[in-house]
């Protein structure tokens, strides 16, 4: 179907606000600052004498946008940095390079990042010497080293522009392909180098930051990273002649760093500064010896105090590349059940349509009633043509209001008047009206079976597409963490075949360990100890699958966080059922839950709908469905279960064991509380209970939670009156026992109630613990 005019300018308006909301953008003003001072930095190096190529060539592969605030930056270095005749060179390369990017963007934009880019830095430097040559004039050795700086141009935004383009935003460094590590190591170390031009009395934040990078890398990798990075760094910074005496520095308190990495940061930190400083010394002592001592003390402490859990995410961001699928079976199924829950929502739309074209056709009990009418009354009456034919909507319509389907008006009706046989018209549509309005009822009956049939394949349908969804991503194996265990454990003198690396879809950490024979020989707890150490996680004790194919040991992340639980319930009247119901449950997707269903009213009834409310939601949970997917399925089912109505309420909570974070799922429910240090926050949202309304949903509030808070589940019999006297009471609870609060909670509420309100009393208590296994 072709656009209209409307759509047209619709869709002009959505680009036109998009284009100003990132013009507007203010992460968008950071980059471009950040551009502009990475210009200003490699527009700084003076260390080859007066050579300075590197910001030319970081200006010819930039993104276009961001050409103007590296020229000016770039321009404003030069001018600082470097004599008046060789800045006046650089900037009119700089220029040739900005007029080159603007014509390709404009004329040729698809060969923009392409090797046209280093023609450019190659040529701009090139022809900007020699335009300064035709002034200073012509030598042999000048000429030579113009064609060296140009290459030297050449080669930087070869590497410049791999760099850019490496995703190692997306997924890391471990297993980017070996020409983009090279490009990404090469290109920092050029930045570092320039960037060393800048000193605050005399102290280089570069050098600083050089060290940081070496002590990272030892304890990220080991010895073999912590001097592979310090020869790196301290090769790039030795070309100033002043600070020859660091590469050795670096490289050999990078070495020792890597070997003291077991200690964690104080080790690294203590081996790194210690070897460092020794070699400063050795090497002689004067003001940039001191210098370097200084920058590495500020190193050492910085190195120190930053938080353990920034490293780890850090060492997350690196390593997190390698991460793929554990399997394509994986994929398939997950595939599969996607398919098969498109299928499912198919399904559902082709009998919610039958249905409601079901509603729309003639009704069949009222041919019914006409036809019995004709044969049992007006057979053989000389007016039956008359009546069934000219005027057929006239004597229909007096028949409904006969039988009482549609309101009569006063007096006789036309029908009742001309009709010959009266008196048994009337009676017979008397015996009529109870059968069919048995009739209707039936068929309305079977009508809200077809809806909740519909309901029931919509929630197997969101089922399905949660399950593909885990399917898809919990079984995440890390390629590069993988590899750097199962060497260290062969390093470590442990033999194992092979060595998986998995994460969840909520980052819970797996690790599996195939041993083809001499498991007698397999020390358990040497390599929950290097796992541990490695990872920077904790672990249960292993499980032990024995098969003909080989043992497998399998080391599941320690979950941080337990719960320690409690209820307590107060029927309406003593030695009676009670009509709440809680249930718990523990989910595979690390998850626990806790439920309470008020059914409606009191005893054996409500107890019923409450029970069977639970039940069929703890089942579900417990077999992988969402809260919103088993509501669909439980509230159906409620509306089917009987012709009389059953109502209950769901007071869902479900805790993350690996965030903390809580989860309030309520339909129908009251107020709920949760005790965080010296506060208490209610839970309060409007919703619709169960079992009447088709469409009936949730209504969510999340709450982050920390160790040693509490939350408290309560049925609406408990918060008859009020419920601040329950945060008081939650705020001076101090015991541990959630039983005992539980308890002491209902029997307040009992007596708060002088005149019993007409409900029952539940509460349910869940506190969050320290995972001690």
């Amino acid at each position: 179907m072709p656009k209209t005019a409307y759509d047209t300018e619709e869709i002009m308006e959505e680009y036109y606000a998009e284009d100003v909301s990132r013009e507007r953008n203010p992460a968008r003003y950071l980059r471009m600052i950040g551009i502009a001072f990475a210009g200003l930095c490699f527009s700084q190096l003076n260390a080859l004498g007066n050579l300075s190529p590197f910001a030319v060539s970081f200006l010819s592969v930039l993104p276009f946008e961001f050409c103007f605030p590296c020229f000016v930056g770039s321009a404003v270095g030069y001018f600082l940095a470097l004599p008046w005749q060789a800045a006046l060179k650089y900037t009119l390369a700089l220029s040739v390079t900005a007029l080159f990017r603007l014509f390709i963007h404009k004329k040729f934009p698809s060969i923009d990042g392409s090797a046209a880019n280093y023609v450019a830095a190659f040529c701009s430097l090139l022809s900007a010497g020699l335009t300064v040559m035709l002034f200073t004039g012509f030598s042999f050795q000048n000429v030579v080293m113009l064609i060296l700086e140009s290459a030297l141009g050449f080669c930087s935004s070869i590497f410049f522009l791999r760099a850019f383009n490496t995703p190692v935003m997306s997924v890391g460094i471990g297993s980017l392909h070996a020409k983009d590590s090279v490009s990404l190591v090469l290109s920092l170390c050029i930045f570092l180098l320039c960037m060393s031009g800048f000193t605050i009395e005399g102290i280089s934040p570069a050098r600083i930051f050089s060290c940081l990078a070496v002590m990272f890398a030892s304890l990220y990798k080991g010895s073999a990273a912590g001097s592979v990075t310090g020869v790196c760094v301290g090769a790039a910074l030795c070309i100033n002649p002043e600070f020859r005496h660091l590469f050795p520095a670096y490289a050999i308190g990078g070495l020792a760093a890597g070997v003291f990495s077991p200690f964690g940061q104080v080790g690294v930190a203590a081996a790194f500064g210690v070897c460092y400083g020794a070699v400063c010394i050795i090497s002689g002592v004067d003001e940039g010896f001191i210098v370097s001592l200084i920058e590495v003390g500020i190193a050492f402490a910085a190195f120190l105090i930053i938080p353990v859990k920034y490293i780890s995410s850090l060492q997350d961001f690196l390593q997190k590349s390698g991460m793929i699928s554990d399997n394509p079976v994986n994929r398939q199924v997950a595939a599969h059940l996607r398919k098969a829950a498109n299928n499912i929502y198919e399904v559902s739309k082709i009998v919610s349509t039958v249905s409601d074209k079901l509603d729309n056709v003639i009704n069949p009990e009222l041919n019914r009633l006409f036809a019995n009418v004709q044969q049992r009354v007006c057979d053989g009456c000389e007016n039956k043509g008359l009546c069934w034919n000219k005027g057929f909507d006239s004597t229909a319509t007096d028949i409904l209001r006969l039988t009482g389907i549609e309101k009569r008006s006063k007096g006789r009706s036309p029908l009742e008047k001309r009709c010959m046989r009266s008196q048994q018209l009337i009676a017979f549509t008397g015996m009529s009206k109870k059968e069919y309005v048995d009739s209707m009822a039936t068929k309305m009956k079977i009508r809200e079976m077809r809806r909740v049939l519909t309901d029931q394949f919509c929630g197997i349908g969101d089922f399905l597409c949660e399950v593909s969804d885990q399917v898809s991503e919990s079984r995440i194996i890390d390629t590069a963490r993988s590899t750097a265990i199962r060497t260290a454990l062969q390093d470590s003198g442990v033999d194992i075949d092979a060595l998986s690396y998995f994460t969840s879809g909520v980052g819970a950490v797996s690790v599996e360990i195939t041993i083809l024979d001499k498991i007698y020989e397999f020390d358990r707890k040497k390599v929950k100890t290097i796992l541990e150490l490695m990872t920077k996680r904790f672990f249960d004790s292993p499980d032990i699958t024995v098969t003909s194919a080989g043992t497998t040991v399998t080391y599941i992340e320690r979950l941080p966080f337990s719960v320690q639980t409690g209820f307590f319930q107060k029927p309406l009247k003593e030695n009676s059922v009670c009509g709440d119901t809680v249930a718990m449950t523990e989910s595979e997707k690390y998850t626990f839950c806790a439920l309470l269903s008020d059914g409606m009213g009191t005893g054996k009834r409500a107890a019923v709908d409450s029970v069977m409310t639970a039940a069929l939601m703890e089942k579900l949970l417990s077999a992988g469905f969402s809260f919103d997917s088993a509501l669909k399925i439980v509230n159906s089912a409620l509306i089917a279960k009987s012709t009389d109505e059953s109502i209950a309420t769901i007071d869902g909570v479900e805790i993350n064991m690996f965030t903390g974070k809580a989860d309030f799922y309520k339909a129908g429910a009251t107020i709920s509380l949760v005790r965080k240090g010296s506060q208490v926050i209610t839970v309060e949202k409007s919703s619709l209970p169960l079992g009447i309304l088709r469409n009936v949903g949730f209504a969510k509030e999340s709450v982050t939670m920390e160790v040693g808070d509490i939350i408290l589940v309560v049925s609406d019999g408990v918060t008859a009156n009020d419920c601040g006297w329950i945060s008081d009471e939650l705020l001076s609870w101090s015991t541990n026992s959630m039983g005992d609060l539980a308890r002491h909670i209902v029997s307040l509420a009992d007596l708060r109630n002088e005149k019993r309100t007409a409900d029952d009393l539940t509460v349910l208590a869940v506190k969050l613990m320290n995972n001690k296994k």
